[in-house]
């Protein structure tokens, strides 16, 4: 948009200029030689300015791209978790204000994937089963990616999140990555609050649950 005005401008200013030179010349010359001589340099001028005018649309047109590249770029570490490909934790209180009920997911004995296994292994686990919980089955709009292993869920319509739950913890329990011919699995922890502050309500029943060994 600001490529275009710049460029319209220019244009008639060039006109204005090529009109004002052959008067000019016409003017003062006062011969058909006067006006030749006019329009020639008004031509001359005229390419310079449409190649300097082409040059420089073309300049701007490149840092555009750039801003909006850099935009989706700040955007991307902003609400997108870098290895999962899930909204992040940021993504999630922003889109707070529109939650009904919020479900907290926490993977049991995670610690011990990394520990026995490597930190490598753990991200390979938490990042293809991030791919499969977000293609899950169970009307879920957008799973978040809250940190390290734990997820969470935002519900904008009144719904039976006791369903939902049970049919993430189903996905999670049949998943499973492969290494050195063993298979490796893990179970979650679920915590369902319909009552706000959602996150703060959650965050304790899950904690209890953790604690006790129940889905809360």
């Amino acid at each position: 948009m600001k490529s275009d005005k710049i460029t319209v401008l220019i244009l008639f200013s060039v006109i204005f200029l090529s009109i004002s030179i052959i008067s000019v010349f016409t003017l003062f010359c006062e011969t058909s030689d006067g006006l030749r001589y006019g329009i020639i340099l008004s031509t001359i001028i005229s390419l310079v300015v449409f190649i300097f005018v082409f040059s420089l649309e073309k300049n701007i047109l490149f840092k555009d791209k750039e801003v909006k590249d850099l935009k989706q770029e700040l955007h991307k570490k902003n609400y997108i978790d870098t290895l999962t490909g899930l909204p992040n934790r940021n993504r999630f209180f922003e889109n707070l204000d529109e939650a009904k009920g919020v479900i907290l997911l926490d993977l049991d004995d995670f610690f011990l994937l990394n520990s026995v296994y490597s930190k490598e292994v753990g991200d390979e686990f938490l990042k293809k089963l991030s791919e499969k919980l977000n293609k899950n089955s169970c009307m879920v709009e957008n799973i978040y990616r809250m940190g390290g292993d734990e997820f969470a869920i935002i519900s904008k319509k009144e719904q039976d999140l006791k369903s939902v739950a049970e049919c993430l913890s189903n996905i999670i329990d049949s998943f499973y990555i492969k290494k050195d011919n063993i298979l490796i699995q893990l179970s979650a922890t679920f915590a369902i609050s319909y009552k706000k502050p959602f996150i703060e309500t959650a965050d304790l029943a899950l904690k209890y649950g953790k604690r006790n060994k129940l889905n809360m």
